[in-house]
């Protein structure tokens, strides 16, 4: 499962991910004190994800990050930032797939595959 916006993402080519669509409105100052509040508690929450090693990373700028179905709260977690890009006028896609691509990193919780979303 994957939450994205129509915003392209500059190294994969494709949808940019709910996580990077909101850190960039942050970045940019765009976020109310609530809307930055909000966000910290999903990042932070977030920071018990296992991180692929950046050679992984660097040898694949092009690919993108799937939750596990099995997932669950991580997923809800997720979902708590729609209400944020929502406000921002960024609707947000939910995408499940039964194959994602070839994989190049997984989890318990995620999988990074080289999927190709729009051509």
């Amino acid at each position: 499962m994957r939450l994205d916006v129509a915003e392209i993402h500059h190294a994969s080519g494709q949808p940019l991910g709910v996580f990077h669509a909101v850190r960039y409105l942050r970045d940019e100052g765009a976020l109310t004190a609530a809307e930055l509040r909000a966000a910290n508690r999903v990042f932070a929450w977030m920071d018990r994800l296992e991180a692929p090693d950046e050679s992984v990373l660097a040898s694949h700028p092009e690919a993108v990050s799937w939750f596990r179905k099995e997932a669950t709260e991580y997923i809800r977690q997720a979902e708590r930032l729609s209400t944020i890009l929502d406000a921002h006028g960024q609707s947000v896609t939910r995408r499940e797939v039964e194959d994602p691509g070839p994989i190049v990193y997984e989890d318990s919780v995620q999988v990074l595959a080289l999927s190709r979303l729009v051509p």
